[in-house]
């Protein structure tokens, strides 16, 4: 599911299969950090949208959080309210995807999964270079959730 009319229709109607929210984190800049940030928010929009089509019915892709680079202790206290917010509507896992590792200095005070991952330029790949990094990605992200599912 993804934050889109047909989807949100969907899982209005079956909601009680949908237990897992993925929020990609993106950073935004207009300074010399620009085309990272660039090559970051690339590369997670791309695995978030994967993921979320080989787990359809299980996950939902939420909107970006998009910050300003640099951000992140500002912004904590803002992601917290929305992994709250869709925890008591519901979604009972959140994982947080971001190529921004920033956020691992806040992974404690955080209460959902966050996966920081090394964003890749893929411009520079190739089609298939991209779907084999991209679910080599897929797959590590999935046997955390799993496991999550598994026990819970």
């Amino acid at each position: 599911m993804q934050w889109a009319v047909a989807d949100v229709v969907q899982y209005e109607k079956t909601r009680e299969y949908i237990d897992t929210g993925i929020i990609p984190l993106l950073s935004i800049s207009f300074e010399k950090e620009m085309k990272a940030a660039a090559v970051e928010g690339e590369f997670i929009s791309a695995l978030t949208r994967e993921l979320e089509r080989e787990y359809k019915g299980r996950v939902f892709l939420l909107p970006a959080f998009t910050y300003v680079e640099g951000a992140c202790a500002n912004e904590r206290q803002r992601l917290l309210d929305w992994t709250n917010y869709l925890k008591e509507r519901g979604l009972q896992h959140i994982a947080l995807i971001t190529g921004d590792f920033s956020w691992k200095e806040f992974e404690y005070d955080l209460t959902e999964q966050l996966f920081c991952l090394p964003a890749l330029p893929l411009e520079q790949l190739s089609d298939q270079a991209k779907r084999e990094i991209i679910h080599a990605q897929i797959k590590n992200i999935m046997e955390i959730l799993t496991e999550k599912w598994e026990n819970k």
